[in-house]
């Protein structure tokens, strides 16, 4: 699936919904933690402010997709963007 296919699927089971937060969270704790903090507090040096808003995990999805990580955007896009996203949703 191409991104913009991932940013529009609809909501996912409960089950499959559970996996990909699973699978989001091993991705954050390997490749977002590090600047954004084991919990989304932020990290000083890097990027201080914590991990709030009111973006829609398709907002989330769509800026994990395009810019992280910070000096690799490439390495989490796709479905693995959305599962980090709703990881930290």
């Amino acid at each position: 699936l191409n991104s913009a296919a991932i940013f529009a699927q609809e909501q996912p089971d409960a089950d499959s919904k559970s996996q990909l937060i699973a699978r989001g969270g091993q991705i954050y704790r390997e490749q977002c933690s590090s600047c954004h903090g084991e919990r989304g507090e932020g990290v000083s040096g890097s990027y201080p402010e914590a991990l709030i808003g009111d973006a829609t995990i398709s907002e989330l999805t769509k800026t994990i997709d395009e810019t992280m990580p910070e000096g690799d955007a490439s390495a989490c896009v796709g479905e693995d963007a959305r599962a980090v996203a709703l990881y930290i949703h």
